[in-house]
């Protein structure tokens, strides 16, 4: 897990998103869109780690899917 609470806890998405997420996209100038959002980082994750070798299982298994492709 790459984000947790000072008590080693997941963050919650409503807490990602209006505390932290939209808040740096406001920050940064970027558009508060949905092509800009949260998800969209497990997108570029899963890509990035696809097109750096990891195996499609792997990136679901990261990406807590129930079942493995």
């Amino acid at each position: 897990m790459l984000l947790t609470s000072r008590k080693k806890k997941a963050l919650g998405r409503n807490y990602f998103n209006t505390l932290l997420w939209r808040p740096a996209l406001k920050s940064a100038g970027v558009p508060d869109l949905r092509e800009n959002g949260r998800h969209a980082l497990r997108h570029f994750f899963a890509h990035t780690a696809l097109h750096e070798g990891e195996t499609i299982t792997a990136v679901s298994e990261y990406l807590g899917h129930a079942e493995s492709a």
